[in-house]
């Protein structure tokens, strides 16, 4: 069953300069708080979120994995790991270490290219407030305003190399945002179709009409 609250999100370009050819490792920007869509399973809308980085919980060994396009289901999509985390302005950057392994090195070999930049962040909501639209919400001396996700404690699982890369004004935002809203129609519709569905059991159960025909309490129905 999937987790409702482990959450990825499109971020931002590596910085091209931090490459170290001693240890094949590179800096990005794991995550802003800039506002970004995620899934609402309550609201089953799309709602913005914005993650607070001064609440992120780093793991105790002080390493996540790097993951290809947070394909999670084997180990052979690992493809190194984050450390050497720095939290300040607004930003979480980790460094991201290289296996050895082919795969890992021909990401590495694009990312030098300068043809992959692009990464999304793997969390874990731990603290969450919702606010909604209409109101606002005052955090640290900030107000924000609804409709919004205020998290403010959030527990950074892995961190994932993806293909389509940044939108090049709000450096947030990507595809993955409208593969988000495919998904969120996709289970819509799929609800409705199961609400749908119910009601017309229930309709032939009670002898009344569809749309699909005429249904009588004996269950035989003519077909318009």
């Amino acid at each position: 069953m999937a987790d409702k609250n482990f959450v990825t999100r499109a971020q931002i370009l590596y910085t091209p300069k931090s490459f170290r050819e001693a240890d094949d490792s590179v800096e990005f920007t794991l995550s802003t708080e800039q506002p970004a869509l995620i899934f609402d399973f309550a609201r089953w809308c799309l709602v913005n979120e914005i993650i607070m980085s001064d609440g992120v919980i780093i793991p105790d060994n002080k390493q996540i994995p790097l993951i290809d396009s947070h394909d999670r289901g084997t180990v052979k999509n690992i493809l190194g790991s984050v450390r050497d985390f720095k939290i300040g302005d607004g930003k979480v950057i980790g460094r991201l270490y290289f296996s050895k392994s082919k795969d890992a090195q021909e990401a590495l070999l694009k990312i030098r290219e300068g043809h992959l930049d692009s990464g999304s962040v793997g969390y874990r909501q731990e603290e969450t407030v919702y606010i909604p639209e209409g109101e606002s919400f005052v955090k640290n001396g900030k107000e924000y305003n609804g409709e919004l996700y205020l998290t403010t404690k959030w527990a950074l699982q892995e961190f994932s190399l993806v293909a389509i890369g940044a939108d090049s004004g709000a450096k947030a935002r990507n595809e993955n945002v409208q593969v988000s809203e495919r998904a969120a129609r996709d289970a819509a519709e799929k609800i409705t179709e199961g609400k749908s569905m119910s009601a017309k059991i229930k309709e032939r159960a009670e002898g009344t009409v569809t749309t699909e025909g005429t249904v009588t309490t004996e269950g035989t129905v003519t077909t318009e």
